[in-house]
């Protein structure tokens, strides 16, 4: 069992979309986690609720900086603690807050996590090139602090295929774009799970479009979400990739 850090400085690539399809794996399987959201907003709380440690990053103060240096760590000095016990643990980090937990790596994070022993670093990028340069950058410099972890990287194809483009010479997933009509809705409106079994009635009131387009774009939805969690569920380990989906994620 490894904890699992989903980063890129880079906001917008998809962190959360991943964490998310995550934990409908791990919940599907019935195996126990937590998500760690380390956000400025909280997001993932709102769909996961108690399953979801929400720890808000917040902009400190020069003169409380001045006043106690130490403020800078000692968000990720309880993090760590948190990944140092028995239960497994996905990391959701936010735009911006890699570079801080490189920091906080430098100065004693290296040392409370082991060099990443029981880490799995996913990158996440998008073809657009001010991500996957973000995401290269990053991966360079965790890589060099933690060299017992695992990376990996999350081609996120929403902005389109990647053509040479790569995070770094470790294994890398493609995460399938979705082109339906009613995704502007279905993104941001819950749980992937419990919205896949909506009626393609309340859809087409909802986005406002023809019964026979939000039929269309559930039917579709929902073979994304197989195929993303099937994709996604090796990064967990081999004993979840090994499990076969219950039917909750299969569409009715």
């Amino acid at each position: 069992m490894r904890n699992i850090i989903v980063c890129n400085d880079k906001g917008g690539v998809g962190k959360t979309l991943v964490t998310h399809l995550l934990a409908l794996v791990l919940l599907d399987q019935h195996e126990p986690f937590r998500i760690i959201e380390c956000e400025k907003m909280p997001r993932l709380r709102k769909l996961f609720g108690d399953l979801v440690d929400y720890r808000p990053i917040e902009r400190q103060k020069v003169s409380e900086i001045y006043e106690n240096p130490d403020i800078l760590f000692t968000y990720w000095d309880e993090i760590a603690e948190k990944l140092q016990d028995r239960k497994r643990s996905l990391v959701d980090m936010g735009a911006g807050v890699t570079f801080p937990f490189c920091r906080w790596a430098q100065a004693s994070g290296r040392e409370l996590l082991n060099n990443g022993a029981n880490l799995t670093i996913l990158i996440v990028t998008t073809a657009e090139q001010e991500s996957w340069r973000t995401a290269s950058n990053n991966a360079h410099v965790l890589r060099e602090l933690f060299p017992e972890a695992e990376f990996m990287a999350i081609y996120n194809q929403r902005d389109g295929k990647f053509f040479g483009h790569s995070v770094g010479p470790f294994p890398g997933v493609p995460l399938k774009a979705v082109r339906i009509p009613a995704w502007p809705y279905l993104q941001n409106a819950g749980r992937f799970d419990e919205l896949v079994q909506r009626p393609s009635r309340e859809v087409a009131r909802t986005c406002d479009i023809p019964l026979g387009t939000a039929a269309r774009s559930m039917y579709a939805f929902a073979d994304w979400l197989l195929d993303s969690t099937d994709q996604l569920a090796p990064v967990l380990g081999e004993e979840i990739a090994a499990i076969p989906q219950s039917p909750q994620l299969v569409r009715s």
